[in-house]
């Protein structure tokens, strides 16, 4: 008896990477034939440069922050996307400047064909965003390429700077989420609040001023830094950061956010 549970541990240990049915699937495939690397909420998830690549066990019912680099090219891809639901598995083509979502298949979803390195878990270990671009060097200075990752945005007066996302959402919406904090006394439960909250708003976007807003709503430092920590892929303006600064309450705290984005 002990003989057979034991094979039947190992009949399902080796075939459970084939078939991810816990949580949703993520396929990408280039149309062009080029090699590139996907970035999810500023976590690489592989280290080499593919033509197609599935990310697994991605959790649904949630907006993600998606970035595509390119072995051969100093441009990158950046947008937002959506995962349905639980236990789908979505595959999208990747473009010269954007990703398109092309079918949904519900449900099991078998890689038995699909060679090893094709497929990667969803990592949970951030790696600075910076690492993933491209660096054109000349004589001068180091200074990152990034194209304008979306083919319609907002236009923001007097900023030319990096685009997290195309549409940020209007004031109400923010003042939504502050009446939903102002009723919470502790910061962590503000926390979660603000992570629901961005969750469960489709095509999420803010921008620095509004990030100021709701920082008002939060106590203390250590907190105020994991709420920008998370919100940071999902803001218009990335390159007025540094107003959030008078924001804290210690000036050490801003150099640690700084730390802890990368920049």
């Amino acid at each position: 008896m002990f003989l057979c549970r034991l094979l039947i541990f190992f009949y399902f240990s080796s075939t459970c990477f084939f078939v991810v049915a816990q949580k949703s699937n993520l396929i990408f495939t280039s149309n062009q034939k080029t090699e590139f690397k996907v970035t999810i909420n500023n976590i690489v998830q592989h280290t080499e440069f593919m033509q197609q690549v599935s990310v697994v066990n991605i959790k649904g019912e949630q907006n993600y922050m998606l970035l595509i680099s390119f072995k051969n090219d100093t441009s990158i891809i950046k947008q937002s996307i959506y995962v349905v639901d639980e236990n789908v598995t979505q595959f999208y083509e990747i473009e010269p400047t954007k990703v398109i979502l092309k079918k949904i298949v519900i449900g099991k979803y078998s890689f038995e064909k699909w060679d090893k390195s094709w497929i990667v878990p969803f990592s949970g270990v951030p790696i600075l965003i910076k690492d993933t671009l491209k660096i054109e060097t000349d004589s001068l200075a180091k200074d990152s390429v990034v194209a304008v990752p979306f083919e319609d945005h907002y236009r923001m007066p007097d900023y030319d700077g990096k685009i997290g996302c195309p549409w940020p959402l209007k004031n109400e919406k923010i003042v939504e989420l502050k009446i939903q904090l102002q009723k919470l006394n502790l910061d962590d439960r503000k926390i979660e609040t603000a992570k629901n909250f961005q969750e469960n708003t489709f095509d999420f976007c803010i921008t620095i001023e509004q990030t100021k807003d709701l920082m008002t709503e939060f106590l203390l430092d250590e907190t105020k830094i994991e709420l920008i920590k998370f919100l940071y892929p999902f803001v218009f303006d990335q390159d007025n950061i540094l107003f959030l600064k008078p924001n804290f309450s210690y000036e050490n705290s801003f150099d640690e956010l700084k730390l802890v984005l990368g920049i």
